[in-house]
Parts: C-alpha cells; sequence; structure tokens
C-alpha cells in the first residue's frame, strides 16, 4: 500500500479533528477561558511570592508558564479572525505553551518516577500542562510562518 500508514492517518484526523473543535465557538471560548484563568491562577499561586520580593521591572520575565498561556489567547485569535501579519506571534505563543508544558510535565514525571507522591496539585498541573502542549501544536498548525526573501 502506497502512501500514508494506517497510524499516520489516524493521527491525521485526530488532530483534524482537534483543529475543528479548536477553531468552533466552543473551542475557542473554552481555550480563552480557560488560558485567562489558567494564567491569572498560575500568577497569583504559582508566582504570587516571587512577583511581590522581585522589583516590578522584572516582573514580565518571571511568570514563564502563565505568560506563555496569555500570548496564546491574541494569538489564537488572530489566526481564527485570519489577521495578517502576525506569524511570528503565534509561532511565540506555541513555542511558549509547548515548552512549559512539556518541561512541567517532564518534571512531575520524574517527581513520581523518583518516589515522589501524587497529590491533587502535582496531578493538576500535568493535566493543564499537557493540555497547553496540545494547544501549541494547534496552534502551530494552524501558523503560516513565512520568511523575508531578500
Amino acid at each position: 500500500m502506497q502512501g500514508t500508514t494506517l497510524p499516520s492517518r489516524l493521527w491525521l484526523a485526530l488532530y483534524r479533528s482537534l483543529v475543528a473543535v479548536t477553531c468552533s465557538p466552543l473551542g475557542l471560548a473554552a481555550i480563552l477561558v480557560g488560558n485567562g484563568i489558567g494564567a491569572v491562577a498560575g500568577l497569583v499561586y504559582w508566582y504570587g511570592g516571587q512577583l511581590r520580593a522581585s522589583p516590578w521591572v522584572l516582573w514580565p520575565f518571571i511568570p514563564d508558564s502563565p505568560g506563555s498561556t496569555f500570548w496564546v489567547i491574541p494569538a489564537l485569535a488572530l489566526v481564527v479572525w485570519r489577521a495578517p501579519g502576525w506569524p511570528l506571534l503565534t509561532a511565540f505563543a506555541a513555542f511558549g505553551v509547548i515548552k512549559y508544558g512539556l518541561w512541567t510535565v517532564v518534571f512531575w514525571a520524574l517527581y513520581w518516577a523518583a518516589g515522589g507522591p501524587p497529590h491533587l496539585e502535582s496531578l493538576a498541573m500535568t493535566f493543564t500542562h499537557l493540555a497547553m502542549v496540545v494547544e501549541g501544536v494547534v496552534v502551530v498548525g494552524l501558523t503560516r510562518l513565512t520568511l523575508p526573501v531578500a
């Protein structure tokens, strides 16, 4: 049989389904609300103490994961509204959620493998950050990154 194999066709069908759900009005609303809540909760709960102890000029550089989830909101909105000229923003947002999503999932997996107990916080962070990775992959697929030609 020529062409794609069955597993790759299944992955492609799954990916297309994810894109369709993401671009639906309900999917977009869920992502916008979820990312907004996640960004605010991460800032307050996880980074609140560090932000209070740091000079305000450093605040933009401290909340890595909440910051990346925030940037998905305008990036995804621009992709869906087909606004031209913003592929670097969407690439930046997708890279951030994939990077911090994977980092957190791997961290908790290693923690559990070393004998650390799974608790509500670690499980919640693992599932939400895994969703960030999926979200980033979907955003990458919706983005056309073109390089300028000299």
